[in-house]
């Protein structure tokens, strides 16, 4: 394997510090009250190597919402994926997600703000949308298979029931949540609202 040289780590230490320091400054104030030269000197590099890497802040701002969703995308898909959980233990897991990790999550809320208000980043709503969409369908489908083994299950909607599961989701990352309510979020009382939710037990 082919060694990196000095100055290309150097490149990708200054590349990722300018990332770090835009998603801090975009989840602080947003996309439209903050400069570039603002992030690079938080990122404690030159203009220059800003603009080396980025053309401009809509780009950097772009690249900050892909790396974001991809890390999303790396911490939901293992639990898509895992043959060892059923639906309903999936389900609790993925909920938990966005209170673990809700500065990520309430980036994308607050970014698509901005997304739906500037057509140049309708690429960025796209790449939201589907993953917003693939969840929605991973709940629905689950929702659908608990249906041809639960009695209980038959006369529910699945898509009222996937949206609920959704939903109870997005609220996950809301901010400033009170501690008599934070103090519920864990596994076991997640447990419990789901078998409400899916109205079986868990």
């Amino acid at each position: 394997m082919e060694k990196v040289s000095k100055k290309k780590e150097n490149s990708i230490q200054t590349r990722q510090d300018l990332l770090d320091a835009a998603f801090d400054n975009f989840y602080t104030v947003g996309l439209e009250n903050v400069s570039l030269e603002k992030i690079s000197k938080d990122a404690k590099v030159s203009r220059g190597a800003a603009y080396w890497h980025f053309k401009n802040k809509q780009d950097l701002f772009k690249q900050t919402v892909i790396d974001t969703l991809e890390n999303i995308r790396k911490k939901k898909e293992p639990i898509y994926q895992d043959s060892t959980l059923d639906f309903k233990d999936k389900v609790v897991k993925m909920i938990l997600l966005p209170y673990k990790d809700r500065k990520y999550y309430a980036f994308i809320q607050q970014a698509a703000v901005s997304i739906h208000a500037n057509q140049e980043f309708e690429d960025l709503a796209n790449l939201i949308e589907e993953s917003r969409v693939k969840l929605y369908t991973f709940f629905k489908t689950g929702v659908e298979e608990l249906q041809e083994k639960n009695i209980r299950l038959k006369n529910c909607d699945s898509a009222v029931v996937a949206s609920l599961l959704y939903s109870y989701f997005e609220g996950m990352h809301s901010s400033d949540t009170p501690t008599i309510i934070a103090k519920n979020y864990t596994i076991e009382s997640i447990k419990q609202s789901i078998g409400l939710i899916l109205n079986d037990d868990l």
